[in-house]
């Protein structure tokens, strides 16, 4: 099986400590980590190195589909790296990843987030480049969309 990777950045309007946190808090997560259209139903993190990530969500069709991950790594207000796994609807359905979230101040203010997403295995049409780029790249303008709310 073909493997890839994709990059992600975009710059935030908060600064650093609230956009970690905003990673991190269950309450904040419910209100962004999810592609568009979808609705995130839970959220629960335990954070240290070890402790488990979670957010379950809905498609528009109503099927329930979750991101499960391993927090492998916490420095905090500057990277997060998870052992991020997509669980599909059906039994066994899993795609296991590695997912790393940089942030850094960005030059004009706010905060630069970017998505380093690997060991991604090629399965059109839902796990390729572009699918995944877009997936990314839509969960980051509902976390920037959450601090644009706030000022």
């Amino acid at each position: 099986m073909t493997e890839f990777a994709v990059e992600v950045t975009r710059t935030i309007p908060g600064p650093r400590e609230e956009v970690y946190r905003a990673f991190l808090d269950p309450e904040i997560l419910q209100k962004w980590f999810c592609p568009d259209d979808f609705a995130v139903i839970s959220a629960s993190v335990d954070e240290h190195v070890g402790g488990r990530h979670v957010v379950e969500m809905l498609e528009p069709d109503g099927t329930r589909l979750a991101f499960e991950s391993v927090i492998r790594d916490l420095v905090e207000n500057e990277r997060i790296v998870l052992d991020f796994a997509f669980v599909g609807p059906e039994p066994g359905e899993r795609e296991d990843t590695s997912l790393t979230v940089t942030l850094t101040d960005a030059p004009d203010g706010g905060t630069e987030v970017r998505f380093d997403h690997e060991r991604i295995t090629l399965q059109p049409p839902h796990f390729d480049i572009p699918g995944v780029n877009a997936g990314w790249t839509s969960v980051l303008e509902k976390l920037e969309a959450h601090f644009e709310k706030r000022s």
